[in-house]
């Protein structure tokens, strides 16, 4: 995947997701929180928006095997809650 500037990767080391961010320019590796190459000068995608692209490829990985993501989960947890809520305040009211 590449956006203005930036080519993230991920790989495994001891079963953890590692990313790492590379400069399309000069194609070496950066922080993720860099707003500019620190060899090249070339303007990088910055934090938020690297966390945001990871989490958009998260979900789409998670649509495609069909995996529940975490904010998901955490999206159905609160509904079900909402549901117990409503439930135990119509029959305190019956």
């Amino acid at each position: 995947m590449s956006v203005s500037g930036a080519t993230f990767i991920g790989g495994r080391c001891n079963g953890d997701l590692i990313h790492m961010v590379f400069c399309t320019d000069c194609a070496q590796q950066q922080e993720d929180d860099q707003k500019f190459c620190r060899f090249c000068g070339e303007r990088l995608p910055g934090a938020a928006l690297v966390q945001q692209l990871r989490q958009e490829a998260a979900n789409i990985k998670a649509q495609k095997t069909g995996e529940v993501t975490q904010t998901q989960q955490s999206n159905l947890a609160t509904l079900k809650a909402i549901e117990l809520a409503r439930q135990q305040s119509s029959n305190s009211q019956s």
